[in-house]
């Protein structure tokens, strides 16, 4: 209401609401309350599978079928709670750090970038710019760290 009503464009400009701390878990969406306004976009992080996605777990390298379906029942949730109510969301991070396990991430951001779009969920991928943790992009030279991951992505979107 506040932005609503704070004039210019800001009576019909689309707003993001997030989950407490951008979470996906079902306690922190079911806690989320969206505003009943036409012009809303709900926002989560989503970093599954964990084991597999960060540097913690740094034996968790292969991109398994246990992991597809968390992702599934991840995004499967998102569409049965936003999507199917009319209520748009998006991913806005997801990512996998570097384990030395490129072909098994190329095959976890494909696998996650069709199962959201299957679901008309839109995702980002988080790029810290870390070439040893979510890095993609090396922002001293403007150069891929490893051209097959975007490949890989390029490939899900098109």
């Amino acid at each position: 209401d506040t932005v609503r009503a704070s004039g210019g464009k800001n009576s019909a400009r689309t707003l993001i609401v997030t989950t407490y701390a951008a979470s996906i878990t079902g306690e922190a969406v079911n806690a989320l309350k969206v505003p009943d306004d036409g012009n809303i976009i709900v926002s989560i992080h989503s970093y599954a599978p964990w084991k597999f996605t960060t540097l913690e777990f740094p034996e968790e390298t292969d991109f398994t079928d246990s992991g597809k379906a968390e992702i599934d029942k991840g995004l499967d949730f998102l569409y049965g709670t936003f999507v199917f109510n009319g209520i748009p969301v998006f991913i806005c991070e997801f990512g996998a750090e570097n384990k030395d396990n490129a072909e098994e991430r190329a095959e976890y951001f494909s696998y996650y970038v069709e199962a959201a779009a299957e679901r008309g969920i839109p995702c980002f991928i988080w790029d810290n710019g870390k070439e040893n943790g979510y890095g993609l992009l090396n922002r001293r030279d403007c150069t891929w760290y490893d051209e097959s991951l975007i490949d890989s992505l390029m490939a899900a979107v098109s």
